[in-house]
Formats: C-alpha cells, sequence, structure tokens
C-alpha cells in the first residue's frame, strides 16, 4: 500500500509542482503530524476499530503514503526555482537530500525508543 500511495503522489506532484504556493505546501506539510496520534492509536489498541480496525489502517497508510510521496516531491522540485543563480540552486538540492536524508534517519533512530512506549 506504501509503495502505490507513495507513487501516485509523486506522480500528482509532477502535473502540478508550482500550483501550489509554499505557504500552503508548508501547511499541508505540518497537518500531516495529525497523523501521528492515528498511527500511535493503531499500535497500541489494535483492537479499538473492531471489525475495522484493517480498513482503518489502510487507510491511515493511504493517506500518509500519498502524501509523503506529494509534498516530498513537490518540496524537492520547488527549492531550486525559489532562486535566480546557479550555484544558489544546487545549494538549495544538496540542502533539500540533506535535510530528507536526515529526517528519515532520524525518524528511524526514534522509531526504536519510541516502540517500547507502546
Amino acid at each position: 500500500i506504501f509503495n502505490g500511495g507513495d507513487f501516485a503522489g509523486r506522480s500528482a506532484a509532477g502535473r502540478v509542482p508550482h500550483a501550489l504556493p509554499v505557504s500552503t505546501l508548508l501547511a499541508l506539510s505540518c497537518l500531516r503530524l495529525l497523523l501521528c496520534p492515528i498511527w500511535i492509536h493503531l499500535a497500541s489498541s489494535p483492537l479499538s476499530f473492531g471489525k475495522s480496525h484493517d480498513i482503518a489502517a489502510f487507510g491511515a497508510m493511504g493517506l500518509t503514503s500519498l502524501t509523503n510521496g506529494f509534498f516530498a516531491s513537490v518540496a524537492m522540485m520547488r527549492a531550486p526555482g525559489e532562486f535566480r543563480d546557479t550555484p544558489s540552486k544546487e545549494k538549495a538540492s544538496t540542502v533539500m537530500v540533506v535535510c530528507m536524508t536526515v529526517g528519515l534517519a532520524s525518524g528511524s533512530i526514534l522509531a526504536v525508543p519510541l516502540a517500547g512506549f507502546l
């Protein structure tokens, strides 16, 4: 589910990379944090949704993966375009790659101790 949603989000981002203002992209990306309580609830009490637990988990995974692919791709495409000169565009691209890598690594590292609390 995640790979399919991520691919669909990245494909959709290729169609509208400049139609989304930076402030809107930032606000929508921050709204993704609202998915964290859903994931925590799904992991900590799997029977709370009853028979629809799988549907809720698949829906949350679909929404997470779709927004992941879309927002990450739009941000990566837009960042260099915010600068006029080539060296700044190259630096912006490098900063985006470093930030994405640090974010993925820190999420993976934090997941291990947080899993012990559930």
